[in-house]
């Protein structure tokens, strides 16, 4: 609806399906409150990624790992980093790909629009020239067998032939709209017109659904049928068809959960239904890129989401248990905390503090009378709650207290200290909490007069606490760059710095102590330590793979801990390094979920209901720990190119031919 103002008058112009839209609006207004601000993360590829064509027809997971992209421009092969396109010059029928499907030996077969079926092994294609027709609907066996539609007909491959395959004489004249194989019944299932849904399997026919209002999709293994006289979707469970999903109304109801994720369309409004769940939710932002109605045209589950192919290319939706807010709904997030209401409090660096009840997102007005005071929103890290339920907030001005009732403002104004606190601590065990700071360690005491003491780093007065730990003895351990092992009961400190001799070029400026004791330290200038506590030594981890600066450590649970550096989450199977001494990690990042780029220091915090906020320059993240998949499957590699050479992926061996009178050549691999 569009209107506009003028001399205090309203004009509206012409509205077209008024109610229609009006409802719309308001479900709108209504359910996106419901789940405002929990996106699902998206990987968008166009034609700028190397996509050959927006308009994404197919989309088919092969033998190998490899996701195959069928488009109204050819085909294209992604490896999860890039893409291989290949077109009629190549050796394609046609450029509009129809179906993509992989027979028994391991070769692709690609059904073209208009020219038919070609064969695949990755160096060459070979075409069946079966002339020009209407192909559509590829199916292949376990045995092997191809077989298509030409012209509605039920076609199979035999040898270089196509050859009609005639129906029962009660169909003899339907014509065939869709073919599928469905593996686990080892039969195909066509869609006759007029007819319904028809089983063949050897040389028998039966007919299992006699709807013509149904219609069958394929997504990869399974199959899905539409009845769009009742409104229902349903999937074969032990022999019978089953509802699943329900759409009478603008709410879908789901009825069984699926094994894998799905996406659908319900008043143009896309929603995702992740796999063995029995809640469809909205996607939420940039669902506009997956496309409107018929445009989402092809859909792939994967372990950790789904592909999704239309109009405007190809989106993998991750759904391993990471959402995020986007920046327009938090603005620049550099501390979380949970109030003892169990609402998420969202400290932003310049912005005023945001509440997340579970539903919406709303500021926080309750301190805004303190603002005279703190002269500006200058938030940092690690606010905390403590022990009786206060909330204390990191700021250029000192620290913010909330105990319940009022919110004040604790700086202890002094001649020599600078009031900015980076970051907070609580010790519960002394009733303490820590203030990491310029020059200094406070040590403030949590009740009133909230008393306190200051322990000065001493031979490093301009060092910024960046990070503060407790050990299991109670000793503290603080970063500034270098590092203070400071003992609150025998009032001894203990440095550690490049210049002392005892600590190597690092720049420490995050701590994370684990279940076992040991002490490990991200580093400004690249990588991760580990104290040695028997030596008294700082030991690097990994140091040809963690390399760039690490902002935060922290642990994910109790098994594993979470590493964030520049532009990736490292999850560290930490029980697994401690049993055996192997090291197993696992990446996200934008391609497999988490959304955000250079996580912040410390920016970290665990919620009591299980979930890992996690800061960073771009989105504030939320993950669910019990989602992740964090197995570690070895690489599978493939010889992919000699020299110029395109290598087939079928071949019985791995010995190539070196050409006479070349003593080098360049060989290319692919793992996956």
């Amino acid at each position: 609806m569009i209107c506009s103002c003028e001399n205090k008058r309203v004009f509206f112009g012409k509205i077209y399906n008024s109610l229609r839209f009006i409802l719309l609006g308001l479900f709108y207004l209504f359910f996106t409150e419901l789940l405002y601000a929990q996106h699902f993360p998206m990987r968008h590829y166009t034609t700028y990624d190397g996509l050959s064509q927006m308009q994404v027809t197919y989309l088919y997971k092969d033998s190998r790992g490899y996701l195959w992209i069928g488009t109204k421009y050819g085909l294209n092969k992604f490896n999860g980093e890039s893409f291989t396109s290949y077109q009629v010059e190549d050796g394609l029928p046609s450029r509009i790909i129809k179906s993509i499907g992989e027979d028994n030996k391991g070769y692709l077969w690609v059904l073209c629009e208009a020219f038919g079926l070609a064969r695949f092994d990755g160096q060459r294609f070979q075409k069946y020239h079966h002339g020009r027709g209407d192909f559509s609907s590829l199916a292949i066996d376990a045995k092997g067998a191809v077989f298509c539609l030409k012209d509605h007909q039920l076609c199979h491959i035999v040898g270089d032939s196509l050859v009609t395959i005639a129906l029962p004489n009660e169909w003899k004249n339907k014509p065939v709209e869709s073919l599928f194989y469905e593996k686990k019944s080892e039969s195909f299932l066509l869609w006759l017109r007029d007819v319904g849904l028809v089983r063949w399997k050897g040389d028998t026919w039966h007919l299992i659904t006699p709807k013509p209002s149904y219609r069958t999709i394929q997504i990869q293994d399974h199959l899905l049928h539409q009845d769009y006289q009742t409104h229902h979707w349903f999937v074969e469970v032990e022999g019978s068809m089953q509802p699943f999903l329900e759409l009478k109304g603008n709410i879908p109801k789901v009825l069984r959960a699926l094994p894998f994720a799905w996406t659908f369309v319900v008043n143009e409004i896309p929603y995702i239904l992740e796999k063995n769940s029995l809640i469809a939710q909205t996607i939420g932002e940039n669902s506009e890129l997956l496309g409107e109605g018929e445009a989402m045209t092809t859909q792939l589950p994967d372990e950790n989401g789904v592909w999704i192919g239309g109009e405007k290319g190809l989106t993998f939706l991750a759904t391993n248990g990471m959402r995020y807010f986007s920046q327009k709904e938090v603005p620049r997030a550099w501390g979380v905390v949970e109030d003892k209401e169990g609402n998420i409090l969202i400290q932003n660096w310049l912005h005023p503090i945001q509440k997340w009840d579970g539903k919406t997102i709303s500021t926080l007005h309750d301190y805004q009378y303190l603002i005279p005071v703190l002269k500006e929103e200058s938030w940092y890290f690690k606010p905390q709650r403590d022990q009786l339920g206060h909330l204390w907030f990191s700021h250029t001005r000192g620290i913010m207290h909330y105990d319940g009732n009022k919110y004040q403002l604790l700086n202890y104004p002094t001649q020599t200290e600078d009031p900015l606190t980076f970051c907070l601590k609580e010790d519960p065990a002394r009733h303490l909490m820590l203030q990491g700071a310029q020059g200094y360690l406070g040590m403030i005491e949590n009740r009133p007069p909230y008393k306190r003491t200051v322990i000065p780093t001493t031979e490093y007065p301009e060092a910024n606490i960046l990070s503060i730990e407790i050990a299991a003895d109670g000793t503290y351990w603080l970063a500034w760059g270098g590092l203070t092992h400071y003992n609150p009961d025998t009032k001894t400190i203990k440095n550690y710095a490049r210049s002392k001799g005892n600590l190597p070029k690092m720049g420490a400026q995050t701590l994370h102590i684990d279940p076992k004791g040991t002490l490990w330290v991200g580093a400004d200038l690249g990588g991760v330590y580990r104290y040695d506590a028997k030596k008294d030594q700082f030991v690097r981890f990994l140091p040809h793979f963690l390399t760039r600066p690490v902002n935060f450590i922290d642990k994910l649970d109790s098994d594993h801990l979470l590493i964030g550096d520049m532009s990736n989450l490292y999850v560290f199977d930490l029980k697994r390094y401690y049993a055996t001494g192997q090291v197993r990690i696992k990446s996200f990042n934008h391609r497999n979920g988490f959304m955000g780029i250079e996580p912040f220091q410390n920016g970290s915090y665990h919620d009591s209901k299980g979930f890992v906020w996690v800061m960073s320059s771009t989105v504030l993240s939320r993950i669910d720990p019990r989602l992740l998949d964090l197995k570690t499957d070895s690489l599978r590699v493939f010889t992919t190119r000699l020299d110029t050479l395109n290598l087939p992926f079928v071949a019985t061996d791995s010995i190539w031919t070196i050409p006479y009178g070349k003593n080098t050549v360049r060989v290319a691999f692919e793992a996956q």
